[in-house]
Formats: structure tokens, C-alpha cells, sequence
């Protein structure tokens, strides 16, 4: 299964207009990730910058402050990759479970969300279920 820019761009933009999955200001109707998700991640980033105390020996090993600098901006290079995986895997998923040239795989991921017990596992399940149809062969079967 392939997936285009092109279908990702047309199941995030099927929204109803304030509940937007782009544009953060345009979502009033949203009950979890609105505006005040962002803000408040935001304010987290600000306020806890350097102060996990597991690289406080990397924190205050540099000879100087720009060898500092420079270890900073070089050590977050590695998260580049593991940040991007953690956004656009569930895009992938959301962009599977409701564009119309994909309710093969939503079917499937659907009935399998089905068989599980309680509401809470089926949305903590919703992306996980979805990774066999996306990433994997086709004759992927629960």
C-alpha cells in the first residue's frame, strides 16, 4: 500500500471547520488538542529547557559557552528523526482510517478495534492497530 502527500493532504483537511488539523486557531470544537494544548506544550518547552537532571553532566561539561552551544544544538539533531516518526506515524494512521481509497485497511483495522474489550483500549490501540496494513505487507490479517 502506498500513501501520497496528496491523500494525507485531503483526509486531514475533511475536518469540520473548527476542529481543524492544521490551523491550531481554528479549533474552538476541539476537546483535547485545541489551542490550549499548544500553549501549554509550549510553556513546558520554555520553562524546562536544560533541566532534566539525567544531562546535567553534559549541561555543565563544556569548556566554553559556545562549545555549550554547539553540543546543544548538535545532541537535539538526533531527536529530528524520532520526533518527525512520532508526528507522521499518526497522521499515516488518521489519514488511513478515513480517506475513501483506504476502507480496506480501515475495515480491518475497525474490526479489530471491535474485538477489544473496552472503549479505552480501542483508542489507546487506534494507531498501533493501524501499522500492520500501513507499514507492512498487504496480507497483513488480525
Amino acid at each position: 500500500m502506498l500513501l501520497g502527500w496528496d491523500q494525507i493532504f485531503q483526509a486531514v483537511t475533511t475536518a469540520p471547520p473548527d476542529a481543524s488539523l492544521i490551523n491550531p486557531y481554528h479549533t474552538s470544537q476541539v476537546k483535547d488538542f485545541n489551542l490550549w494544548y499548544f500553549l501549554i506544550g509550549m510553556a513546558g518547552v520554555i520553562y524546562g529547557k536544560m533541566s532534566w537532571q539525567g544531562t546535567q553532566g553534559y549541561n555543565s561539561s563544556a569548556k566554553s559557552a559556545h562549545e555549550a552551544k554547539m553540543g546543544e544544538v548538535l545532541g537535539n539533531y538526533r531527536d529530528i528523526p524520532k520526533w518527525l516518526m512520532l508526528v507522521f506515524i499518526p497522521v499515516v494512521a488518521y489519514t488511513v482510517l478515513h480517506h475513501p481509497a483506504f476502507t480496506g485497511e480501515a475495515a480491518q483495522v475497525n474490526g479489530v478495534l471491535q474485538g477489544l474489550e473496552t472503549n479505552a483500549l480501542r483508542t489507546q490501540l487506534t494507531v498501533p492497530s493501524c501499522l500492520p496494513p500501513c507499514f507492512l505487507s498487504d496480507s497483513w490479517a488480525p
